[in-house]
């Protein structure tokens, strides 16, 4: 079934093409690929052809679409932003896009970089509208099919500096894995099990990276919180993919030990 949501991904392009270049008067700019499509990331995401046409058109037009060296989520910023995405399209490959890149020194340095080969990557940050998770063999695997493009981000990050990203996704996949196809409603006491343990190793791993939010008072009264879908959507509203997945993990841990008392 598909659904429409409104979350911040980041994800690298495993092969971006990345070409640094100069017109004929010598102002720098960049090409390559912010994305690939049907290509199944280590996350079990896959991005179909199509998803960003909407953002081609209304964003990349109209200037909106920063080139960065740091991502939004990242704690990019003014400062981080190294050029503007002037052109963007989509091919059988990917995501294609040529960015003209300011006159500011960091802009300079990214650009000789590139052409030395010292950086060769880039990373496509989107906020994700509506997917669809399909099951292949044992799998799940999450169709992304309309994408706001934010920005792109020239990197050398590697795959395994993506790792806690993968590890907040995958918990999508662990509820699937352990929901009984007797009781579809349901989830089995191993698998809350399971996924307790996976929020509790996220969030130590996060540890230092965000600031956690303070703590709420105390409750008197003996009464437990409804996980409201509309709710979820307000408190999801602007959050980075960390927030998101931490705070459906929560829900989902919480729904499934009611259901099981």
């Amino acid at each position: 079934m598909e659904t429409v949501c409104e979350r911040q991904y980041n994800l690298q392009c495993p092969d971006s093409k990345l070409r640094a270049k100069n017109t004929a008067e010598g102002k720098p700019y960049i090409e390559g690929y912010l994305a690939v499509f049907d290509n199944v990331d280590q996350g079990g995401d896959r991005i179909i052809k199509g998803a960003f046409a909407k953002s081609i058109k209304e964003r990349v037009r109209a200037g909106k679409v920063p080139l960065m060296v740091k991502h939004f989520a990242y704690g990019g910023d003014v400062t981080d932003a190294i050029g503007l995405i002037t052109e963007a399209r989509e091919d059988d490959y990917g995501l294609w896009i040529h960015a003209d890149l300011s006159s500011v020194q960091l802009a300079k340095d990214t650009h000789t970089k590139i052409t030395e080969g010292i950086v060769w990557g880039m990373s496509v940050g989107f906020q994700l509208l509506r997917y669809e998770e399909v099951r292949e063999g044992d799998d799940w695997i999450l169709e992304l099919k309309e994408c706001r493009l934010v920005e792109g981000t020239v990197t050398v990050r590697p795959m395994n500096e993506e790792a806690v990203i993968h590890r907040a996704k995958s918990l999508r996949a662990q509820l699937a894995a352990t929901t009984s196809e007797s009781e579809p409603d349901t989830v089995a006491l191993d698998g809350i099990q399971a996924l307790c343990k996976s929020v509790e190793d996220l969030v130590q791993s996060l540890e230092g990276r965000r600031t956690p939010p303070p703590p709420e008072p105390a409750s008197t009264e003996n009464t437990e919180p409804e996980t409201d879908s509309g709710d979820a959507d307000l408190e999801l509203a602007g959050k980075t993919l960390y927030e998101c997945e931490l705070y459906m993990a929560g829900l989902v841990v919480e729904t499934a030990q009611r259901n099981h008392r």
